[in-house]
């Protein structure tokens, strides 16, 4: 059975077959090998939680009728204005989708991928659309191999160049991770840190866990508190902002028993957060940011030294997903990884121009970002 790429409306509508596809959505995301608790339906149908408009869906489901089975991606529509030259405006706008979460949910079949960037390809063809953007591909992947060798007329205008995600597994006793990974030296280090921070806040560091729904308001205000001075916030434009979206997306997540964030300071005034998620056994760490004021005593590192050891302690994840990116730290606490990278997939020539141009800026701006990275 083919896979097809549908009409997000029409297939959302389409109750024909049972289960209907809202279940099925809902399977596909249990059934995800690397979590994917964010692509789950109670959250992207949130038009509050999830604000961006969902516009097509890929479904594989397979040679089985089960829930679950086969693959299912979902795109959003966006709008990329797209300089006419390198350096600047004028600026021209291209319509496209882009892949959540740049992979399949589920388990796929072997022939997903190729069957995907075909239903897109012909799309292309049909001039109803100037682009598909897969983001933070894994490389291993059947999907970037299809993207990689995509039927004419369609080619593939690869952004970024491979970037690493770096994992960590646990080894069976999870706290031999510290003596097995780290020096004597290196954990002196953390705790010296540690005490640094204290010291400069005059008050005892604590870190506490969030997981339920009840305490998602307050863990906001203050992470909300934290984003606003930090140069995640400042200057990446990444953080927590207090708003309805982070409020109803975290709670969401909470309720799902899927919340698992952290937050560092005294009793009186946080110092450091990090929205993280854990499920089926997958564990993201997602969104961290920190109080420049404290930099000294890095309380970036402070906190993930501490959420790893309460991750080594109990309910331990069978993966510590760190996520894309070349951040020093992802490597010294990661024990594996694999290549990931960013690609375009359009048509038509003068498209096909104005997003090498983009490729361009986007290499810019990603040595730009790592030139800022600090923890």
């Amino acid at each position: 059975m083919a896979g097809l790429l549908s009409d997000a409306a029409e297939w959302l509508a389409s109750d024909s077959q049972a289960p209907g596809p809202v279940d099925r959505w809902r399977h596909y995301v249990e059934k995800s090998a690397m979590g994917g608790v964010c692509n789950h339906p109670s959250i992207i149908l949130d038009r509050t939680a999830f604000t961006d408009e969902l516009s097509l869906v890929y479904e594989d489901r397979g040679n089985s009728d089960a829930a679950g089975e086969g693959g299912l991606g979902l795109f959003v529509q966006k709008t990329r204005r797209v300089p006419l030259l390198a350096s600047g405006p004028p600026r021209v706008a291209l319509k496209g989708h882009v892949l959540v979460d740049g992979r399949l949910m589920g388990q796929p079949s072997a022939r997903s991928g190729a069957d995907l960037i075909a239903e897109a390809t012909g799309l292309l063809a049909s001039g109803t659309t100037d682009f598909f953007l897969f983001e933070d591909v894994d490389m291993t992947s059947g999907l970037w191999a299809a993207l990689s060798s995509p039927p004419p007329p369609a080619k593939a205008v690869v952004v970024s160049e491979a970037e690493p995600v770096w994992l960590l597994r646990f080894p069976p006793r999870p706290a031999d991770y510290w003596t097995e990974r780290h020096s004597s030296k290196a954990r002196w280090r953390f705790r010296r840190k540690a005490k640094q921070l204290e010291a400069l806040l005059g008050e005892e560091v604590q870190l506490r866990c969030i997981r339920g729904a009840s305490e998602v308001p307050d863990f906001v205000d203050a992470a909300a508190k934290v984003s606003a001075v930090s140069w995640q916030g400042r200057r990446l434009g990444r953080g927590i902002d207090g708003s309805a979206r982070d409020r109803s997306f975290i709670g969401h997540a909470a309720e799902l028993g899927a919340l698992r964030a952290y937050l560092l300071g005294s009793a009186s005034r946080p110092v450091a957060f990090a929205v993280c998620y854990q499920w089926q056994g997958h564990f993201a760490y997602q969104i961290p940011a920190y109080d420049p004021e404290f930099a000294e005593a890095s309380p970036g590192t402070v906190l993930l030294y501490r959420i790893l050891q309460d991750l080594a302690a109990q309910d331990v994840p069978q993966v510590v997903d760190f996520g894309p990116g070349r951040h020093e730290y992802k490597s010294r606490f990661g024990t594996e990884s694999y290549p990931t990278a960013t690609a375009y997939l359009a048509a038509r020539g003068s498209v096909l121009g104005l997003l090498r141009l983009e490729r361009q800026r986007q290499r810019w701006r990603a040595r730009l970002h790592l030139s800022l990275i600090h923890i």
